[in-house]
C-alpha cells in the first residue's frame, strides 16, 4: 500500500532519524561550523580591510580627481565630450592647468592668501557642504580660511588680483560673499571655490587682458596664430638633418612630402585647379618640393613659424601656415574664408602678377580678396572700399558669431574670400578663446584667456584607471592616483585569490565528510531502508531522505557557523582592532556574504548527500533483510 503524504512521511523519517542519533548529529553540525566558521572569519577581515582602505580612498576626492599635464587649449567641445562619458560625475573647465593663489582681505582687514578653484553647484566636493554651491559673486570657502578669517555664511569679504603692467603693479578687488562652507580635509590647502565665470574674469586680467563685465582696464591682445598643419616650400629636397631638425623645433609628430597638385586641396574648397609653384623671383624654381609637417597635440602658432624659418634660414626654402578655412557671411552670401601666401599661387586670377603687385596690401591682417562672383553685389553695395565680414564659428567654439570690418582688395577666380594666412589663423584661434573686433586698431583681439585645465571626479575609485586608459587613447597626457587604485585592486584580488583557495581546500575536506558520513549511515540502516521500501514508499522518496537529512544538517551547520563569526567577529572588533590601531570595523561582512555562504552551504551538502541517497535506492528488500 502506498504512503498517502509522502514529504510528511520524507520529513518525519529524515528528522526522526536524526534526533534518535543525536552525537552522530551534533558532530556533524559541528564538522559544518568548524570548516565554514573559519572561512566567514576570513572572508569578513579581508572585508573591513578593503573596505576602510576604500572609504579612505572615497572620502579623500583626490581618489578620483583627474587633471590634465599639458598646458594644450581646450575646447567646449571637448568638455561637453567629458561630460557624456561613463562614470565621470562632475568636470570643471580651468583656465590654468594648476589652481593659483589669490589673496584675499578679512573683515579685519587682514591679508592671506588662498587656492582660487573654479567649481560649481554639482561639484562632489560638497556632499559636505555647510550651506550653498558658488554662484555669481558668492564662493565657498574651506574651513581653515573660516576660521583664520572669522567668515561665516553670509559674510562679506574681498578678492585682490593684482597684475604688472609697464613695470607697475595694478590692483583689482572683487567684494564676495560666502555662499557655503567645507571640511578642509578634502582639499589639501586653503581653498576658495568660486564661479567659473569668476576665475575665468581673474585669470583674464592676470594676463592683461580687459574685463569688460567688471570694468577692468586691459591692453588689446591679438588672438594667438593658430595652424592645424605646417608646410615647407622649398628648392630642392631637404636633407635628412634639416628635416630632423625641423621635427624637433617645431614639435611635429609627422613629416611627409606632398605633391604640388595636392597643395591646393590643404587650403580648402574652392581652390579647384591652381597649382601650386614659386615665382623664379622669390629666389625659387617654378618645380618646388613641398613637405607637410602635422602635430596632432595641438595647432602650430606663430613662433613656430618663426622656428621653422630660422632652422631654413641657410637652406632656399621657407615654411607657409597651412588654416582650415572657416565660414563666413560677406555681401549676404555664406561661403568659406581660405588663408593663401600669394607667393604660392603666382596664376591667381586674371592677373598673373596680382600677388607680386599686391604683395605689401594683401599681408595686411584685415585685407582680403572677394570672389569674382561677389563683384555684383559690392558694386551694388556702392563699391566700398571695406566690406563686412560675419564669422560663422563652428558649434563648441569658445567665439560667437563675430563681425570684422576687413579691407577689400580685389577680385579673384575662386569660390572662397581670400585671407592671409595669418587673419584666418587668428580667427581659428576663437575656437578656443572668445574673440572680438577691435575698431580702434581694425584688428581682432582677445576677450579672455581659454581654458588650459580641468579636474574631472570619476563616479568611483574603480573607475579611475580606465578613465586615465580613455585620456592615454586620446592622447591627452593626464594625471591621477590610478597607480595607487591599482594597487588597491590588485589587493583585493590577491586576498579573493588566497579566501578562495583556502575555502576551497576546507569546503573539499568538509563535503568529504559530509558524504562519507551520509554514505556510511545509509548502509548502517539497509534493513530500514528495506523495511520502508516494503510498506510502500517510493524510490523517489527514499532518495529524498538522506538528502533531507544533509540540507538539515548544513542549515543549522550554517546558523551555528554565524553564530560564531558574531562572537568572534565582536571581539576582534572591540578588542583586537583597536590594539593594531585599526580605525574602523576589522571584521565585517554583509547580508550578501551571508546569503551566499548559505546558499553555497546547502547546494553543497545537498550535492554531498547524492551518492547516500542513490546508494539508499539500490537497496534490494529481500537481500537486505535476509542479510540482516
Amino acid at each position: 500500500m502506498a504512503v498517502r503524504n509522502p514529504l510528511r512521511s520524507i520529513s518525519f523519517v529524515a528528522f526522526r532519524d536524526l534526533a534518535n542519533e543525536k552525537l552522530i548529529s551534533l558532530c556533524l553540525v559541528l564538522s559544518v561550523v568548524a570548516v565554514l566558521a573559519p572561512i566567514l572569519l576570513l572572508g569578513s577581515v579581508k572585508v573591513g580591510f578593503i573596505d576602510r582602505l576604500r572609504s579612505e580612498f572615497i572620502e579623500d576626492p583626490s581618489f578620483r580627481e583627474v587633471r590634465p599635464t599639458n598646458p594644450d587649449l581646450r575646447q567646449e567641445r571637448f568638455f561637453a565630450e567629458l561630460r557624456s562619458w561613463e562614470n565621470v560625475a562632475f568636470v570643471s573647465p580651468s583656465v590654468m592647468l594648476v589652481p593659483r593663489e589669490v589673496d584675499y582681505v578679512g573683515p579685519k582687514g587682514r591679508k592671506s592668501e588662498a587656492r582660487l578653484v573654479p567649481s560649481s553647484r554639482a561639484d562632489p566636493l560638497f556632499s559636505k557642504l555647510t550651506g550653498e554651491g558658488p554662484s555669481g559673486d558668492r564662493v565657498v570657502l574651506t574651513s581653515d580660511i573660516a576660521d583664520k578669517a572669522g567668515l561665516t555664511i553670509g559674510s562679506a569679504f574681498k578678492l585682490s588680483v593684482s597684475r604688472i603692467e609697464r613695470d607697475r603693479r595694478k590692483v583689482v578687488e572683487v567684494p564676495v560673499t560666502v555662499s557655503g562652507i567645507v571640511p578642509d580635509e578634502l582639499l589639501p590647502q586653503p581653498t576658495i571655490l568660486a564661479d567659473q565665470a569668476l576665475d575665468r574674469q581673474v585669470e583674464s586680467y592676470r594676463a592683461g587682458l580687459a574685463v569688460s563685465e567688471r570694468g577692468w582696464p586691459g591692453v588689446p591682445m591679438p588672438p594667438r596664430q593658430a595652424y592645424p598643419r605646417l608646410m615647407i616650400a622649398a628648392d630642392g629636397p631637404l636633407g635628412e638633418t634639416v628635416l630632423t631638425d625641423l621635427r624637433i623645433r617645431v614639435g611635429a609628430k609627422n613629416l611627409i612630402p606632398i605633391e604640388p597638385a595636392r597643395v591646393a586641396d590643404l587650403f580648402g574648397d574652392g581652390l579647384a585647379g591652381l597649382t601650386a609653384g614659386e615665382a623664379s623671383a622669390t629666389g625659387l624654381s617654378e618645380t618646388t618640393h613641398f613637405y607637410l609637417l602635422e602635430n596632432a597635440s595641438r595647432p602650430y602658432s606663430g613662433v613656430d613659424i618663426e622656428e621653422a624659418r630660422a632652422v631654413l634660414v641657410n637652406s632656399r626654402a621657407r615654411p607657409v601656415g597651412v588654416g582650415t578655412p572657416v565660414s563666413v557671411r560677406v555681401l549676404g552670401d555664406e561661403t568659406k574664408l581660405v588663408g593663401l601666401d600669394p607667393k604660392l599661387f603666382i596664376g591667381l586670377g586674371r592677373d598673373p602678377g596680382w600677388a607680386i603687385r599686391n604683395e605689401a596690401a594683401y599681408s595686411l591682417n584685415n585685407g582680403v580678396f572677394l570672389p569674382e562672383k561677389q563683384r555684383i553685389a559690392w558694386e551694388a553695395a556702392g563699391r566700398p572700399s571695406s566690406v563686412e565680414i560675419d564669422l560663422v564659428p563652428d558649434a563648441g567654439w569658445a567665439t560667437g558669431p563675430l563681425k570684422l570690418t576687413v579691407a577689400y582688395l580685389g577680385f579673384l577666380d575662386v569660390n572662397a574670400v581670400v585671407a592671409s594666412p595669418v587673419l584666418l589663423a587668428m580667427l581659428r584661434r576663437g575656437a578656443d578663446v572668445p574673440l572680438a573686433f577691435d575698431a580702434a586698431n581694425a584688428n581682432i583681439a582677445e576677450q579672455s584667456a581659454g581654458f588650459r585645465g580641468f579636474r574631472l571626479l570619476a563616479t568611483d575609485i574603480d573607475a579611475v584607471p580606465r578613465i586615465v586608459e580613455r585620456f592615454e587613447q586620446l592622447g591627452v597626457a593626464v594625471r591621477a592616483k590610478s597607480d595607487e587604485i591599482r594597487k588597491l585592486q590588485q589587493l583585493e584580488r590577491s586576498l579573493d585569490t588566497l579566501i578562495l583557495v583556502v575555502a576551497s581546500v576546507a569546503l573539499a575536506g568538509g563535503y568529504s565528510i559530509l558524504s562519507s558520513s551520509f554514505f556510511a549511515n545509509v548502509q548502517r540502516k539497509r534493513v530500514d531502508f528495506a523495511t520502508m521500501r516494503l510498506i510502500g514508499m517510493r524510490k523517489r522518496s527514499i532518495f529524498l531522505i538522506p538528502v533531507s537529512q544533509a540540507l538539515t544538517i548544513a542549515l543549522l551547520g550554517f546558523l551555528a557557523s554565524a553564530a560564531v563569526y558574531l562572537l568572534v567577529s565582536s571581539f576582534l572588533n572591540s578588542v583586537i582592532a583597536p590594539q593594531l590601531g585599526f580605525d574602523g570595523q576589522l571584521s565585517k561582512l554583509y547580508f550578501v556574504h551571508f546569503a551566499f555562504s548559505a546558499t553555497f552551504v546547502l547546494i553543497g551538502s545537498g550535492l554531498a548527500s547524492l551518492a547516500a541517497a542513490r546508494e539508499a535506492t539500490r537497496i534490494d528488500p529481500a537481500q537486505a533483510i535476509r542479510s540482516g
